[in-house]
């Protein structure tokens, strides 16, 4: 049941990622994008397991 906003959250943080490393003052901001899409697939993967 989470897949759905989890996919959806990442592929509506796909352009963020493609623009924010090229730029010096927004390069931080891309790398908390992509901890945050890893936590959330992480915690996906684990709550899946569970059941």
């Amino acid at each position: 049941m989470a897949l759905v906003p989890v996919t959806l959250v990442t592929l509506a943080s796909v352009p963020a990622l493609l623009v924010l490393p090229f730029s010096r003052r927004r390069s931080g901001q891309a790398t908390t994008i992509m901890q945050q899409l890893i936590v959330w697939t992480r915690g996906l993967l684990v709550t899946s397991r569970e059941r």
